[in-house]
């Protein structure tokens, strides 16, 4: 029931903070000159409201030149009913009025504005036609029907604006690189109150991509970033390969600014030269920072790392982590383009020692990965590795040399890294391991993470995520597999509200054991009252079970509780309190409180 209390809370404050409730249809003036108060009648529709009243200059006199005389107000009284039209039509309105009355015997002085909407005006058809020095280029316009705005649709501005970018887009994507409209025609009909528009567009020549030049190099190598180019000399020219090589130019971590330029015109042999301009980022970056868990503590990290070791985006890091539950240092080296251009080898060795309540695991491992890019978002990667550990778990003490073979598939189309707002990730994870120190002990762990986020609104920005994750561990026995290999869930990227590892099989004495699959739940409301502030309201829930099968039955945990977020140039600053909706008797505690960076997924 707690829990359900805050949810309802939050979301209280997320509504009245957010300005969707606030503002109703009166504005109060207390300044330096005339003091007075606005009213707006006749619009109903919030959206529409709100945009009416950031077109106002009496609504919002402390960002211009506040009124000092009944005159002066009604100067602005004047512009503001010729802008509201303006907006009204914009929207769709073409019939609207408005005018405003002013009653200068009250105190304050009110100002009341009077709208008429009128009727929504629809669209009735839209047409596209060449240029008259195009007019054997008819053929290659779009489809009305490929367009944004279609026949029944509130002619907007907005709307009109997309269609015309969707189509010089959709010429652009077909091979024609100067491909604008030169003029548009808008014909309103107030009888049956709709509008017919008609697109005038000039092709241009269609074109070849030629010959791509570079500026800006210093360290980094020519032949590099030609083996990432998404296109061979002669493709027809397509917007949507520019874009993409512009992406991953960036993705390489290796540039500031990335800019390319197409030429003015096609050559005799209808080829279309490319400039690239680049500035190089400095290549080598410290970064460290904190985080402060109820249950972990002060933690701590650093790390240093060279991007371009030999000129062809190579990238070397070094890092170490400390806190109340371990230690640990590990270097990784990434070599791009390795074998094949959409390829990459990573190389991870790591050294540490982790101390949870639940085991001491000692151990030495090395990674050796090769990913690739198999469709565009869709990453493909497998390797070998082997993990030399000595783990103490209840007094008990075992050597393991385990060897594996992890693969992963995932696809990411969220927006951002750290702060993400639409989109999501799928990952699957495989990875069979075999102890070579004990004969028959073989096993698979299975991992699948999806995760989803939902922009409910634009402005202010509200955005739904959720997460649902599960594991499972298949071909041994739960004590034959090591203790660090095993599921255990709770904590701050797990089930906020309750301690690391605690949501897991327990021995007598309440040490978690883990187990041999777990399943996880998450669903955040995230929205931002500032620039710089958020809030987000949180339920989790899941636990880690002793069978490999997570849905067998086992009783789950859930959680629920607030957040606020700073948000910085690299990500949000993170501050959860979680609460425990079913805690266990004289094991749970009555909150855990967590600080990070990055949202909690």
């Amino acid at each position: 029931m707690r829990g359900f209390v805050l949810i309802a809370l939050l979301l209280l404050l997320l509504s009245s903070c957010s300005g969707v409730l606030k503002g109703g249809t009166y504005s109060t003036y207390f300044g330096e000159g005339l003091d007075y108060k606005t009213e707006m009648r006749g619009v109903e529709e919030k959206n529409l409201y709100k945009r009416l009243k950031a077109a106002s200059e009496a609504f919002s006199p402390e960002e211009g030149m506040p009124p000092f005389t009944l005159l002066h107000l009604t100067t602005m009284a004047e512009r503001d009913v010729s802008m509201f039209v303006k907006v009204l039509r914009a929207e769709g309105y073409y019939a609207a009025r408005a005018d405003y009355t002013i009653d200068d015997k009250l105190d304050p002085v009110l100002l009341r504005y009077i709208i008429e909407t009128g009727p929504l005006y629809r669209l009735k058809e839209i047409r596209l036609t060449p240029h008259a020095s195009f007019d054997q280029a008819a053929n290659l316009l779009p489809r009305p029907d490929e367009l944004p705005l279609r026949s029944g649709d509130a002619v907007k501005s907005s709307q009109v604006i997309s269609a015309e970018r969707t189509v010089v887009a959709l010429l652009r994507k077909q091979g024609f690189p100067f491909a604008a409209l030169r003029e548009r025609t808008v014909t309103i009909n107030h009888s049956d109150r709709t509008a017919s528009i008609v697109f005038t567009v000039e092709t241009g020549r269609k074109a070849l991509l030629g010959e791509t030049t570079f500026q800006g190099l210093i360290t980094v190598d020519e032949d590099f970033l030609r083996g990432i180019i998404p296109w061979q000399r002669g493709d027809v020219f397509d917007e949507q390969l520019i874009q993409k090589f512009q992406r991953r130019l960036f993705e390489t971590g290796l540039f500031s600014i990335v800019r390319i330029h197409e030429a003015q015109e096609v050559d005799d042999d209808d080829m279309l030269a490319v400039k690239v301009e680049v500035t190089e980022r400095k290549h080598r970056s410290v970064s460290a920072g904190v985080s402060y868990r109820t249950d972990e503590k002060l933690g701590a990290k650093s790390s240093w790392e060279h991007r371009n070791i030999a000129g062809k985006a190579e990238r070397l890091s070094i890092g170490m982590k400390a806190s109340n539950y371990g230690a640990a240092a590990e270097g990784s080296f990434v070599k791009p383009q390795f074998f094949h251009r959409l390829q990459k080898l990573k190389l991870v060795t790591s050294l540490a020692e982790d101390r949870p309540e639940a085991y001491i695991s000692r151990y030495l491992s090395s990674l050796a990965l090769v990913e690739r890019e198999i469709y565009p978002r869709v990453i493909a990667a497998a390797g070998l590795g082997i993990k030399v550990s000595s783990i103490e778990q209840q007094s008990d003490r075992e050597d393991y040399q385990l060897l594996s073979a992890p693969f992963t598939l995932s696809r990411e189309t969220s927006d951002d890294i750290f702060d993400p707002t639409r989109g999501g990730k799928l990952i699957l994870q495989m990875t069979p391991m075999h102890d070579v120190r004990t004969e028959g002990r073989t096993f698979l762990k299975s991992t699948a993470t999806y995760t989803h986020y939902l922009a409910l609104m634009k402005s202010p920005i509200l955005v739904l995520a959720a997460r649902v994750s599960v594991g499972s561990v298949i071909g041994q026995s739960r004590l034959s597999i090591p203790a660090d290999e095993r599921f255990y869930a709770g904590g701050g990227g797990s089930i906020r509200g309750y301690a690391y590892q605690s949501v897991a099989p327990m021995s007598a004495d309440g040490t978690p054991t883990g187990g041999r699959s777990i399943a996880e739940f998450s669903l955040e409301l995230r929205g931002k009252i500032t620039e710089k502030i958020g809030l987000a309201v949180f339920a989790d829930g899941g636990g880690a079970f002793s069978s490999s099968d997570p849905l067998e039955g086992e009783r789950l945990r859930w959680a629920a509780g607030l957040g606020l977020r700073y948000f910085t140039q690299i990500g949000p600053l993170r501050a959860d309190v979680g609460f425990p909706l079913n805690p266990r008797p004289d094991m749970d505690d009555s909150f855990q409180f967590y600080v990070s960076l990055g949202q909690a997924y």
